[in-house]
């Protein structure tokens, strides 16, 4: 049955026929989404990538679309990597990197960010440093972002 729905989704993405932004917000829908990031034609999954780049501040705070941008650092190279830390670095307000790492959902993408070797890794780790009193206050962000870097990170 899955296969079905997944291979369907496949074609429906690729004729333009479905939003892959809805998909990845789907309960069930993301999952295709991510296999395509894990498992995917290198052609699929740069099509996906962008595509959906435009929603990952967005998406990083959602309960099942911060799977998805999860799953596009996880398999991005390096330089698409550093295209989604570029994002977090130039957002701002509710959608800036210190917002979304205090929330549920986007501590665990923080993390997943700040544990990858990307071009922009300086760069997320100042910023992430920084607002380590507002990342204090945030039980998600302590569990998943400050415990993960440790004490020693912080002290100058």
């Amino acid at each position: 049955g899955s296969r079905i729905l997944e291979r369907f989704l496949l074609d429906e993405l690729f004729d333009g026929a479905a939003n892959l932004e809805a998909l990845a917000r789907h309960p069930f829908a993301n999952f295709v989404v991510q296999h395509i990031f894990e498992h995917g034609m290198p052609e699929r999954k740069t099509r996906c990538f962008q595509m959906l780049l435009p929603y990952v501040l967005q998406h990083a705070t959602h309960k099942t679309a911060s799977n998805v941008v999860q799953r596009m650092l996880e398999h991005a190279d390096v330089s698409s990597q550093a295209l989604i830390a570029d994002a977090f670095l130039a957002g701002e307000g509710e959608e800036s990197l210190e917002t979304i790492a205090a929330t549920r959902y986007g501590s665990f993408v923080i993390h997943s960010l700040v544990d990858k070797l990307h071009p922009r890794i300086d760069a997320v780790k100042a910023r992430v440093k920084a607002a380590q009193p507002q990342l204090s206050e945030s039980k998600f962000s302590q569990k998943n972002i400050l415990d993960f870097l440790g004490e020693a990170f912080f002290d100058d």
